[in-house]
């Protein structure tokens, strides 16, 4: 007979008796830390049981007669605040799990794409919120294994026995960093960072240094080694147990929210690259199944094939262009299309909040490197995100945007909007597709064809200032998105503006704002914890 005293006690409510029975042999719960202390078909009969008894997590549905799910919950959070919920339901709707989320669940499942992964995933983060956890070192072989080597398809790695025997788990951390809050500061992806947290994980789980690696814009790479399974519930566990622990670790360190996306098991390392893209894939759909999770493959795999979020990106990519461009009609129908993707319940909740976010970033940054006023636009002097929150419907957070960019392009009108002679216009338009690519005033004019002189003449009278300052000035502005979004090195930059080396963009930086590169983004990052605090 299992030990339940060490167990985390959970009671289910669902008026569907084959919901509830299908929950208690959807785990082997007493292979896990959690065990089912009560069931109840009602909420009244739940309350009241509540009232007498010690429950750790409640699980309930929404829609139940008598007393629906929001209804209890929002019972059970006026007695205990802090009261671990998990909603699993069949409902969909935007409106329910928004509201269930405001009244402070842990997480809102939906029943007809709920795997083992999910479920522990749930419980997991409902238990690492009620107590630290004890952190456990991992068997690891002796061997450094260098995951920055290995990640690298030029390298040829030969492996010994032992390594190619062990069973491995690959965690990609993806940093969910907002752009307007103080948790910036405290997440700038520098070396020093990585070196503490490789330290920390050496010392507490006996992971070596060489296994954790940075990989593109914040994001780490983690390599994990497990005792071989003989399960699929022992993998979950496992993996979600390990997860945690690095976790905790990491948010000891780091002050703010992460994704980990957790490949699907291996032995050996000979396929380690495409475990790397798995992981990396999982990572990528906290944009519907909710940012700050543990996210394992084989949930995305199950769930979400017919859900792309590299289209996502593509979409925020084209509103930002037609936003530089200034035209305000193509970037509000584009704004439109991304809130009204074809998405239900949580998945839309998580969706609608990172596309939130993600909108906002674009817009804060375009104020900020246009030198516009917070008070004309948002109507105070700190980013009122509250307002967003307070929105019931899809067409309520469409119409605040529009409002937004609308404002936005009164205080800045467009290139398109100035008094320019057709020659110039459409020079600007050459300058604002090619300006990357290394264009001059000579491929300018032989594209209109017109002199180069000529040109240039009529373009200072217009403008006033010359194609080459024109150019520095866009190329300098992207030196300053890029140095407050995406953690990218100075020679990433450098590559992507076309300057010939880090030195030139650095010293091309210092001449036009009067500082470096490091010493802007430091500016910067005070300014945004400064916007932060008025927020707050």
């Amino acid at each position: 007979m299992e030990d339940v005293n060490m167990k985390k006690s959970i009671i289910i409510i669902d008026d569907e008796m084959p919901s509830r029975e299908s929950l208690k042999t959807f785990l082997a719960w007493e292979n896990t830390d959690y065990y089912i202390l009560r069931e109840f078909d009602n909420g009244p009969e739940a309350i009241e049981f509540y009232n007498h008894n010690k429950v750790d997590i409640i699980i309930t549905d929404i829609q139940m007669p008598t007393m629906d799910g929001l209804t209890l919950i929002k019972i059970v959070k006026s007695i205990n605040k802090q009261q671990d919920i998990i909603v699993l339901s069949c409902h969909e709707k935007f409106s329910y799990a928004r509201e269930a989320m405001r009244y402070g669940v842990n997480d809102y499942l939906i029943k007809d794409m709920l795997t083992e992964e999910d479920l522990l995933e749930a419980l997991n983060k409902s238990n690492r919120q009620q107590e630290d956890l004890v952190v456990e070192k991992t068997p690891n072989t002796s061997l450094n294994l260098s995951i920055e080597k290995l990640l690298d398809e030029k390298d040829t790695f030969d492996c010994p026995p032992e390594v190619e025997a062990g069973y491995y788990v690959l965690f990609v951390i993806a940093f969910d960093v907002p752009m307007v809050t103080q948790d910036a500061m405290n997440c700038d992806m520098d070396f020093e960072s990585i070196e503490k947290v490789r330290n920390a994980l050496e010392v507490n789980l006996g992971i070596t240094r060489e296994r954790l690696a940075q990989k593109g814009n914040r994001q780490w790479v983690l390599l994990t080694e497990m005792n071989q399974v003989s399960s699929q519930l022992k993998y979950i566990y496992d993996s979600q147990s390990m997860a945690t622990r690095v976790r905790k670790i990491i948010s000891e360190m780091m002050f703010c929210d992460f994704t980990i996306g957790i490949s699907r098991g291996f032995k050996g390392i000979s396929d380690i690259i495409h475990r790397y893209e798995e992981a990396s894939d999982a990572c990528k759909y906290r944009v519907f199944l909710g940012e700050n999770k543990n996210i394992f493959y084989n949930t995305v795999f199950t769930q979400m094939t017919n859900f792309n979020p590299n289209r996502l990106d593509e979409m925020i990519d084209k509103a930002h262009k037609y936003m530089e461009a200034g035209n305000l009609k193509a970037m509000l129908d584009t704004v439109e299309s991304i809130y009204l993707e074809d998405i239900k319940g949580f998945m839309q909740y998580n969706y609608i909040r990172y596309v939130n976010a993600r909108i906002i970033s674009l817009l804060v940054d375009y104020i900020r490197r246009n030198d516009l006023s917070y008070g004309w636009v948002f109507g105070k002097d700190f980013i009122p995100l509250n307002e967003l929150d307070d929105h019931n419907t899809i067409e309520e957070i469409i119409a605040w945007f529009s409002t937004i960019i609308k404002r936005i392009m009164e205080q800045n009108p467009s290139e398109e909007e100035q008094d320019y002679s057709l020659r110039v216009l459409q020079t600007i338009q050459l300058i604002n597709k090619h300006y990357t690519e290394g264009i001059q005033l000579t491929d300018l004019s032989q594209r209109l064809g017109i002199h180069k002189v000529y040109l240039s003449r009529i373009f200072k009278e217009e403008t006033g200032k010359n194609v080459t300052q024109y150019i520095q000035e866009l190329k300098i502005n992207d030196v300053k998105k890029m140095l407050t979004g995406a953690n990218q090195s100075i020679q990433e930059i450098a590559e992507t503006l076309n300057y010939s080396s880090p030195q030139q963009l650095s010293s091309v930086f210092k001449k036009e704002t009067g500082m470096t590169p490091k010493a802007y983004k430091k500016l910067m990052f005070g300014k945004l914890v400064k916007a932060s605090k008025l927020y707050s």
